[in-house]
């Protein structure tokens, strides 16, 4: 693929890693149970969209 004409850019993930809440993933476990969605999945987004600019 180094003939495709694309950038990659490899950010953290949100709530994983270094970032997991008190670190183990029940936290995130209890979250996704409450709502997938908004507290589960909506950090994703958010987080990735506030530092994709200063990752470029």
């Amino acid at each position: 693929m180094s003939d495709l004409p694309a950038w990659r850019v490899h950010l953290g993930m949100p709530m994983c890693g270094a970032r997991m809440v008190d670190g183990s993933t029940a936290a995130i476990e209890e979250l996704f149970h409450q709502d997938p969605l908004m507290l589960f999945l909506h950090p994703f987004v958010r987080q990735a969209t506030e530092e994709f600019p200063a990752g470029v």
